[in-house]
């Protein structure tokens, strides 16, 4: 905290971009602990300071509250706050950034959680589209989306394809092919 404050004191950070932070670290500490109406308290700010910033914090701040809506059991709330951060993070990043992969992946959890396969599984393919294109073949993201990709397969009846991500995610394990 002291180091923002120097920062913002030699100009190198906003005033909006400093308490956009600090609001995001507060919610963030206090969903940890549980303090859910103190956190929607903060997350809130957060996304309001948000606005006057990038599309990346704005989608963040919008994913927050989100994840503190999806602990509280507000699933309806997590979807919108969700499919706000996937729309802000597709229109002003493009949609083939990745972090419009985390927030396909957001959603698709959300979704698997109740019992929408069918709805999770295109998120995941084009998340892991996107992810096979814009990281490392050995990055650890892209096993958890295989994995859960897996997991919607076998819940959808498709065995063949659930073979395949978990196959897909043994060999990022085993082969390290060469850095992009």
């Amino acid at each position: 905290m002291l180091g923002a404050a120097v920062l913002m004191l030699t100009g190198c950070v906003s005033n909006e971009r400093f308490l956009w932070e600090e609001y995001t670290t507060a919610g963030i500490q206090a969903v940890r602990v549980g303090h859910y109406a103190r956190a929607e308290q903060f997350l809130t700010r957060a996304a309001q300071k948000a606005e006057e910033l990038g599309p990346q914090e704005k989608g963040r701040s919008f994913n927050n509250l989100a994840e503190l809506y999806r602990r509280q059991g507000r699933a309806a709330d997590a979807e919108r706050y969700f499919t706000r951060a996937l729309s802000v993070k597709e229109s002003e990043l493009g949609p083939a950034h990745p972090d419009v992969a985390t927030s396909l992946n957001n959603l698709a959890q959300l979704y698997v959680a109740q019992g929408r396969d069918s709805e999770a599984a295109p998120l995941l393919e084009r998340s892991l589209a996107i992810q096979e294109k814009a990281l490392d073949a050995e990055h650890p993201v892209l096993g958890r989306t295989l994995t859960l990709l897996a997991e919607v397969y076998r819940h959808l009846g498709r065995e063949e394809d659930a073979f395949e991500a978990e196959v897909r995610k043994r060999l990022l394990r085993e082969e390290p092919s060469p850095s992009k």
